[in-house]
């Protein structure tokens, strides 16, 4: 029954993207993370509650097919042999710390990932080890194997094809549900199993509080590096010049002019946001770069659509700056 709910709720989170107008098959990273994709820069300015929402957020529809196909299969199994309650936490424990793990390994990049496979990836892990510990005929444990790596070819071929799946998490997931499924074993077959018979709600809800504990000491007091944030204003920074791009060709028009107007105040107050921050490396000389070129670039603006100059003054500043601006685009000549 869980198996079934969990697969609703993906179904219709992803029909309200649709609805909402993401595209089906390659939707955008910023609709992505509008829907709940876990981002270390989000996570780290306080929406911890992406490791969750992210569970339950495809990017695409192939991505949500082989991810409910894998889900179904194995899900099914596992719910029957340990019960809907401990299958249920299962799924949370392992797609939280999966989430977790891709936060680790992606917190200083602007990654965005969503999906199921981390949570799918722990019911897999446990999956195996209830498989191969608990009492059944040689007939099933065959059936359910056979179906098992059915679902695994199926995955191994998903994964040639899409070289940008997020693997932290799904090792991270893979790793939690095999730890889940051992300590499940040996609780099992303890002597705390024939005292106490609600012992899977007891290890559910210490495998959950385990989770909860590690989840918020992995976020909680920290906040995104200056690189980070850097990366997240320059992501802000390409939105605004791609808006100016686009619509630069129709300036004449008074609604345009406006709109071209706004973007370049953006991005102004994006300059000294940027300058504040302290980097290093490649970041530094590129954020400086940047950051005098958009000066030339608004100077440049403001000569041509806005100045009271005479004409032949501006044409000269104008020139002045284009050459400026084309020393910063062209790469330094590098000796043999």
């Amino acid at each position: 029954m869980i198996t079934k709910i969990l697969i609703a709720i993906n179904l219709i989170v992803f029909a309200l993207m649709s609805l909402s107008g993401v595209a089906l098959v390659s939707p955008e990273v910023k609709d992505i993370l509008r829907w709940g994709g876990n981002s270390g820069y989000e996570v780290l300015s306080g929406e911890w509650w992406r490791l969750l929402t992210s569970l339950f957020v495809h990017i695409g529809v192939i991505h949500l097919l082989v991810n409910m196909y894998a889900l179904f299969s194995m899900g099914r199994f596992l719910e029957s042999a340990i019960g809907s309650y401990l299958y249920f936490v299962a799924y949370l424990v392992s797609g939280l710390l999966s989430g977790v793990a891709s936060f680790l390994f992606h917190q200083e990049t602007m990654i965005v990932s969503a999906g199921a496979s981390g949570a799918i990836a722990g019911i897999f892990g446990m999956g195996f080890v209830v498989l191969f510990t608990i009492p059944m005929s040689v007939e099933e444990r065959k059936k359910a194997l056979l179906n098992c790596m059915y679902v695994l070819f199926a995955n191994v071929m998903y994964a040639f094809k899409n070289h940008d799946l997020d693997h932290s998490a799904h090792l991270g997931g893979l790793a939690c549900g095999v730890v889940l499924g051992l300590g499940y074993y040996l609780v099992n077959r303890s002597s705390v199993a024939l005292r106490n018979k609600s012992w899977p709600h007891l290890y559910s809800g210490s495998a959950l509080v385990v989770t909860l504990l590690v989840v918020f000491a992995t976020v909680l007091g920290r906040a995104p590096s200056d690189r980070q944030t850097f990366f997240q204003l320059l992501s802000k920074y390409y939105e605004h010049a791609n808006n100016i791009d686009t619509n630069l060709p129709e300036i004449e028009t008074d609604t345009t002019f406006n709109f071209v107007s706004t973007e370049i105040e953006e991005i102004k107050k994006l300059l000294p946001q940027m300058v504040a921050l302290n980097l290093s490396g490649d970041e530094e000389l590129y954020r400086n770069d940047l950051a005098h070129y958009s000066e030339l670039y608004v100077r440049r603006f403001h000569l041509m659509y806005l100045s009271d100059e005479a004409e032949l003054l501006r044409a000269i500043e104008i020139r002045k700056i284009d050459e400026e601006m084309d020393t910063l685009l062209k790469p330094e000549e590098i000796a043999d």
